[in-house]
């Protein structure tokens, strides 16, 4: 009988340990490792409850900041990733300083955080916290003996007026942070309707440039450099030109920045240095 309750005890001690464990295991799921931060599992979790609790009171809202770093690539290519995860980290803490017990700050991957604010007037709020993330980034970062400035893009979208649920809160403020990055970046802009409109013009921007160099849409205009002096033509500027078969001439203001987000700034590249070679060879015949 002692031996069967010793049993007992140890395999209810046991089971009690593979449950400790497995909780461990759940909430390390929802912590990202790098910064302490809740993670993307775990923040469409609290807005999804957040969201709950703002529907049962009737009048609740609920604000969303979606921080993107600006040139963040760039930091990891020149000074390595061990730098850009101790900057990660830095710009982490200096956002929960901001953030305070006013809402929650999770990192949502790569340099991407997302702000969760609630409670009245949210959307409001949201802008000025917007301000101060962006002005406690202006202080320098201390890094590897290093002065380092950041900047950030910030897009702003609330409930209930720009979505009901949290995937499309989260869409509509990636749209709104792209806005931020297109009209200059280290700002934020709020969701609005147009927005999404823009998004899926972008969207289809994308996908005809990627098909542009086969379908034979792109060009090059030479713009004549001339010497006063002497009045003569020494050179041309090589101008790129897309002619899509339905929206016209494209201004390249507006596909150079697609193809840079996207990865097909190199090819563009390619294109224009390889026909602008073959055309000055023949600019002597």
């Amino acid at each position: 009988a002692d031996d069967g309750s010793d049993a007992a005890t140890a395999l209810d001690l046991l089971e009690r340990r593979f449950v400790g464990i497995e909780r461990e295991l759940q909430q390390l799921g929802r912590i990202d490792a790098l910064t302490g931060l809740p993670n993307r599992i775990a923040l469409r979790q609290r807005i999804g409850e957040a969201i709950q609790q703002a529907q049962a009171s009737g009048d609740g809202e609920l604000a969303l900041l979606f921080i993107d770093l600006d040139d963040f690539k760039r930091i990891n290519d020149t000074l390595g990733h061990d730098v850009g995860d101790e900057i990660l980290a830095a710009v982490a803490a200096r956002f929960g300083e901001v953030m305070g017990d006013r809402g929650l700050v999770a990192r949502f991957g790569g340099d991407e955080f997302v702000l969760l604010l609630a409670g009245a007037d949210a959307r409001r709020r949201a802008g000025d916290i917007a301000e101060a993330l962006l002005d406690a980034l202006r202080k320098p970062l201390s890094i590897v003996g290093q002065q380092l400035h950041v900047s950030a893009s910030i897009g702003i979208t609330s409930f209930p007026e720009d979505g009901a649920d949290a995937a499309r809160l989260i869409k509509n403020g990636d749209i709104a942070m792209y806005l931020a990055k297109v009209q200059g970046r280290n700002c934020a802009r709020y969701f609005t309707n147009y927005l999404t409109r823009l998004a899926e013009d972008r969207l289809a921007i994308e996908q005809d440039l990627r098909a542009a160099l086969d379908r034979d849409e792109l060009k090059l205009h030479y713009q004549p450099i001339i010497d006063f002096d002497s009045g003569h033509i020494h050179g041309a500027e090589a101008l790129l030109r897309w002619f899509h078969p339905e929206r016209g001439l494209v201004p390249s203001s507006l596909f150079v920045g697609v193809a840079e987000d996207v990865g097909l700034i190199g090819a563009l590249g390619d294109f224009a240095l390889r026909t602008a070679c073959e055309t000055a060879v023949r600019w002597p015949k």
